[in-house]
């Protein structure tokens, strides 16, 4: 818990956020990213720990078979309280199939989810008693649902956001848009702009009692006292995250590219190896095969050759290249 110091180090401003992302498959070992659990039992700690810097629900899943919204208010308002209002309510819908069908939630309503029980929370907030509930999602009788706040009418809301459509459903609920999207400058500027523009338009329709006219994009930042040194573990750690969240969303569960054959492009980066599921031109290698077997050749549990000679392998490209993949594939994928 290094938080400890961050105030006396002159972070007063930074705001940090929590993840939950839940559950892992089973058939993974824990050599992969983790998403800290349950981000509460952290963010309380660090409160403790800390005196300015904001305390970031980044996110808290809110479709009612994965958290109640009842229970997810009354953790927000009891952080809330101990941190002295310190608090950023970061929500979400979750996205990839292992929490998704962990939790039994179809993907076609988690959208629904999300806004029914967004809803619900702000006015469980601000309602002395609630006067209750009654959706598809989320039915409850009237109910005083304690502790309140210290922010009032309550802390400031934000959404995950991965797309761009996401960023506006954010300025459309004139709540905050908390991007997971590594975009460049004039990327980030422009969806800054749109944002702002139906922020400000009739189709804002706030969601809660407050609005939050913010939007974050996260960057990757490593420090270190000899800059060489900052640059090459910032780079692995920046590439690793989007290697590890490729595994995990795109990977998991049922989803048919892990189980049935599929086309990945095989691209080439000086001496490493790198798969994306899309089409470009001029690809050093196309192999087509189940996701779990491209998994363990890039942990370097299957054998190139072997893959290939099983017939479990489709290769279009430089056979002797594609016999070297193994190896290529020794470390995070320079994304």
């Amino acid at each position: 818990m290094r938080a400890q110091g961050l105030p006396r180090g002159g972070l007063e401003a930074l705001a940090g956020f929590a993840g939950e992302h839940q559950p892992r498959s089973p058939s993974r070992p824990g050599a992969f990213y983790r998403r800290p659990h349950p981000p509460w039992i952290f963010l309380a700690a660090a409160s403790q720990r800390t005196t300015a810097i904001r305390l970031g629900h980044g996110i808290v899943q809110i479709p009612p078979p994965v958290n109640h919204p009842a229970r997810v208010a009354e953790r927000i308002a009891t952080l809330d309280l101990i941190s002295d209002g310190r608090v950023d309510f970061g929500t979400g819908e979750a996205s990839s199939a292992a929490e998704l069908s962990g939790f039994g939630v179809p993907r076609g309503e988690k959208r629904a989810m999300w806004q029914d029980a967004i809803d619900a929370i702000t006015r469980m907030f601000v309602e002395e008693p609630f006067a209750g509930w009654h959706s598809p999602y989320l039915r409850m009788h009237l109910r005083n649902v304690i502790p309140k706040t210290v922010q009032k009418p309550h802390p400031p809301l934000w959404v995950a956001c991965s797309r761009r459509e996401t960023i506006h459903l954010a300025a459309r609920n004139g709540i905050g848009a908390l991007s997971f999207s590594f975009v460049t400058p004039q990327e980030a500027a422009r969806w800054l702009g749109e944002y702002y523009a139906l922020l400000a338009s009739e189709e804002c329709l706030p969601a809660g009692f407050a609005v939050n006219p913010n939007l974050a994009v996260v960057l990757p930042m490593m420090c270190h006292e000899d800059l060489e040194t900052a640059r090459e573990r910032g780079v692995q750690g920046a590439n690793f995250f989007g290697f590890q969240g490729a595994i995990e969303f795109r990977l998991t569960g049922s989803d048919p590219a892990l189980t049935g054959p599929t086309p990945w492009t095989i691209m080439i980066r000086g001496d490493r190896a790198f798969a994306r599921q899309i089409s470009v031109a001029d690809p050093a290698v196309v192999l087509t095969l189940p996701g779990a077997d491209l998994l363990r050749l890039i942990a370097g549990t299957a054998d190139p050759a072997g893959l290939l000679a099983a017939g479990r392998v489709h290769l279009t490209g430089d056979p002797a290249l594609a016999s070297r993949l193994g190896e290529m594939f020794g470390g995070p994928s320079p994304y």
